[in-house]
């Protein structure tokens, strides 16, 4: 399925992960493609509806609520994405009143973009960067932040398939 989403055939590759989920109902990673998926094909209800079920899947898994948080910043629901944000926070480490603290800043339209533009300064790789930048600034900045990426390390690190829901 994955090989699939990355050839742009994503009703084929729904298909295939709701199939797996059948098989696994349990798979977490699976139901995170899946929102994936559901995120390229523009199917914002049915991400949602999946983010949800790997929420519930596994709370305290950190990739469930980093990809949570970019489907909620790419929607536009601000809460959604600073309590995601928060919760990836203590579950990599961050004490709780730092990550209540960036919640605050991310919940406050006047400190929004700077709390933003401040995490994907420090994040590991290109994915939040470029989600941030399109949100922030527009779609014209994030290709123009993407164009900026070969030839640097940025680039290895960038999970393409990660990346493709999300632009």
């Amino acid at each position: 399925a994955i090989l699939v989403l990355q050839r742009g055939r994503r009703a084929e590759a729904i298909r295939s992960l709701k199939v797996a989920l059948e098989l696994d109902p349990t798979s977490v990673i699976t139901v995170l493609v899946l929102a994936g998926a559901y995120d390229a094909a523009e199917q914002w209800d049915e991400a949602r509806s999946s983010y949800q079920q790997a929420e519930n899947l596994a709370p305290d898994y950190h990739l469930v609520h980093s990809t949570a948080m970019l489907h909620d910043l790419l929607r536009g629901d601000d809460m959604g994405a600073a309590w995601h944000h928060r919760r990836w926070m203590e579950l990599t480490g961050s004490d709780t009143a730092a990550s209540a603290a960036m919640e605050r800043r991310l919940r406050d339209p006047a400190s929004r973009a700077a709390a933003l533009r401040e995490i994907a300064s420090t994040w590991p790789e290109p994915v939040l960067p470029a989600v941030v930048t399109r949100v922030v600034d527009g779609d014209v900045a994030m290709i123009s932040f993407l164009e900026r990426l070969p030839g640097t390390p940025a680039l290895a690190s960038l999970n393409r398939l990660y990346l493709m829901p999300f632009i």
